[in-house]
């Protein structure tokens, strides 16, 4: 019998500003509520940097399934609409990694 916690995945974010706090380096993050439910239900947390559509790949086959956090605005050109007044920061290359990661769920299939 597999004793082995099943591993999530839990999208990961960057803050796109270098901050005092970090001596001005980029720093790669996951709200800690996430990894708290994770370990809460039993499971191990495996917090995902983006990365490359390539990256999102190996992690989807790393994991038995798949936390997206969420966080920055989505860019509207990326599915065809002008941004609202209201938009706030955007970060494209986050887009095309959770869509990535998305896509490599998918196809896998999980199976609880």
């Amino acid at each position: 019998m597999n004793n082995m916690k099943p591993v999530i995945g839990i999208s990961g974010n960057q803050l796109l500003k270098a901050i005092s706090a970090f001596e001005g380096t980029s720093v790669s993050y996951t709200p800690q509520n996430f990894v708290n439910g994770v370990q809460q239900a039993g499971a191990a947390p495996l917090i995902l940097p983006v990365g490359s559509e390539e990256a999102a790949r190996t992690y989807v086959g790393l994991i038995d399934a798949l936390i997206l956090t969420g966080g920055h605005d989505v860019n509207p050109m990326r599915y065809n609409e002008s941004p609202h007044k209201r938009l706030q920061a955007i970060f494209p290359q986050r887009d095309t990694f959770d869509l990535a990661l998305l896509d490599a769920a998918i196809k896998k299939e999980f199976q609880f």
